[in-house]
């Protein structure tokens, strides 16, 4: 049937071969026979591909112009569904085929293989499912080869076949479902510069032998079910700016020789089960931007010289842990003028926040170090982060009051200050904080009453004040808060009464509230007052 439908189009545009040169029908086919196998929403393909012109002039087609051969096929976005037609297999003086951000879905045909021109693949973010064609990994000129963020799965190379990609510089099959091993025919490819097996189901060791391929620059291996050890020789590939292996079942130290990765801007080891101690070599990467370290199983102290070191940090996070010691760290992280997250949560670090975070970057974001061992009071001068956005202290040692210069924080959106031993008041100058969607300051010795400025918080969502001292009524300016979800106040020792204006919460799924008797809070759950 395919068949037929192409000789009919042949027949078609061949009448208007008078008046356009059509230099070669095998071209004319594949392209025919690709469009009768994708719907084109958009009509994009149809307005353009029409027999009055060259196909050299459609949309997304281009020509060599002495020989008028398809050399190029980019229709990257442009909604196409379907599959691929294996006659594109056809135009043998291809050189780039772009597909990406479209919707179709099938095989890839084999035929693609057989492209002996071919530098350029993309069949990125598609709905493309079962393997990947052996054939592809034998393409002696392919530069760029992506099949990222598809449904391919399987093994990449079958039945023993060959990885021989001299030329590759990009290879990337990011999320998807491929399983195996890491193929060591990788390791020929010495052009290659971006290597990305993200997010699949790879298993095996890292190979050791990657330092062989010296221009490599992006490393991600991340997200995968990855074992052994971080080999030491990644520490050779100096060219590295991205090293990525977070979520992965890595086993043992980090590695001494990563220190010598001196381009590297990107060191992700979150989520393995990395041991030992917080490796000072790291130091030494002294370009680094992101360091993630999170959920391993490090112990020892934080280098205290830490932000001196690495001055270009705009992440840094590597909570949970085993770490202990003071925070004495914090200070030298004032010399990193770009950060923006520092993520300290869930280890044994122990002492008091030092005032000197305070002289913390302008663009300083996220601060969260809840779940240590840290004590003394809230230093005031977290009121100088003006542009800080989300703040967690809660589960610690903290104590004292919470310090209004807090109030500055104009643009924070979570504050969570619960499961310490904080006294005194809620400041009422905390009202100040416009857009605060999450407030905790439960489990906690806080007394007198809920300050009325706490209904100034026109999108708070979460209010959490429950298990503390406070006592007096309930504020009714908490009952103009048409955005709350949540109110935890139980656990206190205030006046329970039947609020007004709790009709007005018509967002609110979760209530934890002092307790009144029985008939009025079904008259309350009713909203029949």
């Amino acid at each position: 049937m395919l068949l037929l439908l192409q000789f009919i189009l042949l027949l078609f545009y061949s009448q208007q071969a008078a008046s356009v040169q059509h230099n070669n029908f095998t071209d004319l086919a594949a392209l025919l026979s690709f469009k009768s196998q994708v719907r084109d929403p958009d009509g994009l393909l149809d307005r353009s591909w029409s027999s009055n012109t060259s196909f050299c002039s459609w949309l997304g087609v281009s020509c060599s112009s002495r020989r008028r051969r398809v050399v190029a096929l980019r229709l990257d976005g442009l909604s196409l569904h379907g599959t691929i037609s294996p006659h594109l297999g056809n135009l043998s003086f291809m050189t780039q085929l772009n597909l990406g951000n479209n919707s179709l879905g099938g095989p890839i045909p084999e035929s693609l293989g057989r492209l002996p021109r071919l530098t350029y693949l993309r069949l990125t973010d598609n709905r493309l499912s079962g393997h990947i064609p052996s054939t592809i990994f034998n393409m002696s000129f392919l530069e760029h080869l992506s099949f990222m963020s598809n449904n391919l799965s399987g093994p990449l190379l079958l039945h023993n076949a060959s990885f021989t990609v001299p030329r590759l510089k990009l290879f990337s099959i990011w999320s998807n479902q491929i399983s195996g091993t890491i193929p060591s025919g990788l390791l020929q490819c010495q052009d290659l510069e971006e290597l990305w097996l993200s997010s699949n189901q790879l298993s095996g060791s890292i190979p050791a032998e990657f330092d062989k391929l010296q221009k490599l620059t992006s490393l991600l291996v991340d997200t995968n079910d990855l074992t052994g050890t971080i080999p030491a020789s990644l520490g050779n590939l100096t060219s590295l700016v991205e090293l990525d292996l977070h979520t992965n079942s890595l086993r043992g130290p980090i590695p001494p020789e990563l220190g010598s990765l001196r381009n590297v801007q990107w060191l992700n080891l979150a989520d393995n089960i990395l041991t030992g101690g917080f490796p000072a070599s790291i130091l030494n990467a002294s370009m680094v931007s992101v360091l993630s370290l999170s959920a391993n199983n490090l112990t020892g102290s934080v280098p205290v010289e830490l932000g001196n070191n690495l001055p270009f940090l705009t992440k840094l996070g590597f909570g949970p842990n085993q770490l202990s010691g003071r925070l004495d760290f914090i200070t030298s992280l004032s010399s990193c003028r770009k950060l923006q997250n520092l993520y300290i949560a869930d280890n044994q670090l122990e002492g008091s926040i030092p005032d000197s975070v305070g002289n913390l970057s302008r663009s300083f974001l996220k601060f969260n170090a809840r779940g240590n061992r840290i004590s003394g009071r809230i230093p005031m001068t977290l009121g100088n982060l003006s542009g800080l956005l989300n703040l967690h202290l809660e589960n610690n040692w903290l104590t004292g009051s919470i310090p209004p210069a807090l109030s500055n924080l104009r643009e924070l959106q979570l504050l969570y200050l619960g499961s310490n031993s904080l006294s005194k008041s809620i400041p009422y100058e905390l009202g100040k904080l416009k857009r605060l969607g999450q407030l905790n300051l439960e489990c906690n010795e806080l007394n007198g009453a809920i300050p009325d400025s706490i209904g100034n918080i026109s999108g708070l969502q979460l209010l959490q004040l429950h298990n503390n001292r406070l006592s007096s009524s309930i504020p009714r300016s908490i009952w103009s808060l048409t955005n709350l979800v949540g109110m935890y106040l139980s656990q206190n020792s205030m006046e329970a009464s039947i609020p007004y204006g709790i009709g007005n919460l018509a967002t609110l799924s979760n209530l934890d509230y002092p307790p009144i008797d029985s008939r009025a809070a079904f008259l309350m759950l009713l909203g029949s007052f």
